[in-house]
This record gives structure tokens, C-alpha cells and sequence, in this order.
């Protein structure tokens, strides 16, 4: 994957609405989902940068990110599409791995495949995909990243000043296929229609449940295999209704 010009862009601020502090709060064994993301990414030995606002609340950002060996990029608080581009600048990537750190259970076999389906390919953005051509950015699945052209991002800014679209970077261009070269490559039929199953984090109840599932996740070797974890949530009607509570206070 070295050598192609791709470097991973990750979105973390503390100034989440509906919970915040959530980057930086301890989720497991006292790391915080920033530092479990970031430690994770490390893995696939390519540039990283950490886009996170100017606002002295995210010094803490920073501070974790560059303990971590990590660069930061400090940018506008509402353009985020702005600062993605700028982050991306800074390490001198043509194309962007989009990871949202608020998804400790990010799969990094997965992300492997998308960019060797992105190397391949070359599009201006690549994206597993579930039911219906569903990019998995919509979902609330939290497994998941996207990958897109720096020209791409570029583009969008030229087009639209939509604060819907500078603050959902991606959307515009999976949104417009006649504009951009999009392509899908299909999830495993085993994360199809499991729309109820909510592993981002945006709340308080999302934290704690989540929270409770990534130590079993991450200490139960039967949970290696996804689908053994999807399994496990399906058993539990408690797990699913609070999850089915979240995704309805909290859609995509």
C-alpha cells in the first residue's frame, strides 16, 4: 500500500454535541477511542494526520495524537471539508483514507481491501457497500472507512458552499455519480440488513454499551470472526432495542 500516494485523514474534536469529551473520555483499559483508533491505524504503515479544530478545548487532541507520533492539523470549526483537504496537503497524499474516530470498532482487515480495491481501481471514491448500493458511511455500523480523491474534496469545495456538505465531507460525492467516478465494493452478506446494529458512538448510551461489547470484542478470540460478534448481538433483545433507541434519536 506504500507508494501510492494514500495517507489516512482522522476526524476527532471534543465539541460533540450530544457527548462530549466522548475522543477522550476512558473507553477501554483507560485508553480513549482516540488513542484505540489511532493505535489501530498505525498498522497499515501509512501517513496519518489527526484533523481537529483551533479551539483550545481540542489542545487535548493534540496532545494524545502527538504522544502517539501522530501529526495534527488544527483547522476551521465548522469547515470540515476544508480542514480534511488541509490535513490531507500537509502530509502530501493525493488520496484520503476518511476515518471518523468515533468508531473504535474500526476494522482494519477490512479497510486493507478497500484500498487494494481502491489501488486497483483508481476512482475518485471507493466504499463498501450494503443493501441497495447503501455506502456504509450511512449505516451505523461503525466498522467501516472511505476513501477519496484530494481532487475530489477539492471539487466539492468548488461547487456547492452547503453547510450539510462541508460538515459531511463525503456526501456530495457519493451523492452525485455523474460528477465523480464512484465505486462499491459489496460488504459480506453477513453486515447485510443488520440495520439495527449501532457500534458508532455519539452518546452517552452509545459509550456505555459499547463499551461493555469492545471488552468482550477484544477479549474473546471467537470474536476475531465478525460475523461470531454480530451473532452474539443478534441473541440479545436488550443489546438490540438499545441499539434500535439510538439510531432513532440519532439518524444518518
Amino acid at each position: 500500500m506504500q507508494g501510492h500516494n494514500i495517507g489516512i485523514v482522522i476526524q476527532a474534536r471534543t465539541g460533540s454535541t450530544r457527548l462530549p469529551q466522548k475522543m477522550i473520555m476512558p473507553f477501554y483499559k483507560n485508553q480513549s477511542i482516540l488513542e484505540i483508533v489511532l493505535k489501530k491505524l498505525t498498522e497499515l504503515k501509512l501517513p496519518i494526520i489527526v484533523a481537529t479544530t483551533a479551539n483550545k478545548s481540542d489542545n487535548i487532541i493534540e496532545n494524545i495524537s502527538h504522544k502517539l507520533g501522530i501529526r495534527v492539523h488544527r483547522g476551521e470549526v465548522d469547515n470540515v471539508l476544508k480542514r480534511m483537504i488541509d490535513a490531507a496537503k500537509l502530509i502530501e497524499v493525493k488520496s484520503v483514507v476518511r476515518v471518523c474516530a468515533d468508531n473504535p470498532f474500526l476494522n482494519i482487515r477490512f479497510l486493507t481491501d478497500l484500498i487494494s480495491f481502491y489501488i486497483s481501481k483508481s476512482p475518485d471514491y471507493a466504499s463498501f457497500s450494503l443493501e441497495n448500493n447503501l455506502p456504509v458511511i450511512k449505516s451505523h455500523q461503525g466498522f467501516w472507512a472511505e476513501i477519496v480523491k484530494l481532487s475530489a474534496l477539492e471539487k466539492v469545495l468548488t461547487l456547492t458552499s452547503d453547510k450539510i456538505y462541508l460538515e459531511h465531507v463525503t456526501n456530495f460525492i457519493y451523492s452525485n455519480h455523474e460528477i465523480f467516478n464512484i465505486k462499491f465494493i459489496k460488504a459480506p452478506d453477513y453486515l447485510y440488513n443488520k440495520n439495527e446494529i449501532r457500534l458508532t458512538i455519539d452518546t452517552k448510551e452509545d459509550f456505555q454499551l459499547s463499551g461493555s461489547l469492545y471488552k468482550k470484542y477484544i477479549e474473546n478470540d471467537k470474536f476475531a470472526d465478525i460475523n461470531n460478534f454480530i451473532e452474539y448481538i443478534d441473541q440479545s433483545a436488550e443489546i438490540i432495542q438499545i441499539m434500535k433507541n439510538e439510531i432513532r434519536k440519532n439518524t444518518k
